[in-house]
């Protein structure tokens, strides 16, 4: 992975990830068979700040991690009778966001994501994405057994954030997100909505 600094108002982050080892073959009539793993993905953000008046950050982020065209699930090691060559489903371990409405499990899609943060009063933060997926292979799903239709474009949402440190003990946040189903999703598939707040405490 690379981290850093450029122009002191530009950072950035980026790693790749390579997985190897072996995944099981389920519901099939020979016992544990196995296939070889082949599996990556890549994070990357930069954010650019401007050294203006509230202190305004254009955010700009893209993650995929790669799909298995037999994969029917993105949540569990094994695949499905029937698949052959190498499989290439990404599995993550540890926590990844990737937008508040649609949560997508970082496996068979594409995210790019475009944002604008600021912080209009001293100890108060907005900020703003736009997300838009897309899969990697068209003939499987994303998440655990999502948008199966088999077209690429997954979709597209928005989440809003707020933060304010009220005290040095005591703050407080609210978290929006939308998700607009795209071609791979059914018809009467509806939009999704996530809201949560919370206050945080130090003792």
């Amino acid at each position: 992975g690379l981290e850093g600094v450029v122009l002191q108002n530009i950072s950035y982050f980026a790693e790749f990830v390579y997985e190897k080892g072996t995944s099981y073959i389920a519901n099939t009539t020979t016992p544990n068979e196995e296939s070889d793993i082949a599996a990556y993905a890549v994070n990357s953000n930069i954010n650019y700040y401007i050294p203006v008046v509230f202190h305004p950050a254009l955010i700009f982020q893209y993650a995929y991690g790669s799909g298995d065209k037999y994969r029917t699930n993105y949540s569990t090691s094994n695949r499905p009778a029937g698949s052959i060559d190498d499989d290439k489903g990404f599995m993550y371990f540890g926590t990844f966001s990737g937008g508040y409405a649609l949560k997508p499990v970082l496996g068979n899609i594409h995210i790019f994501r475009a944002g604008l943060s600021f912080a209009p009063i001293n100890k108060i933060s907005l900020s703003a994405k736009y997300n838009y997926y897309k899969k990697d292979k068209k003939e499987a799903p994303i998440n655990s057994g999502e948008a199966t239709l088999p077209e690429s474009f997954i979709g597209q949402g928005v989440d809003v954030s707020f933060r304010w440190q009220m005290f040095y003990d005591l703050s407080m946040y609210v978290n929006y997100g939308l998700f607009l189903p795209g071609d791979a999703y059914d018809s009467s598939t509806g939009n999704k909505t996530f809201v949560m707040a919370g206050i945080n405490l130090s003792i």
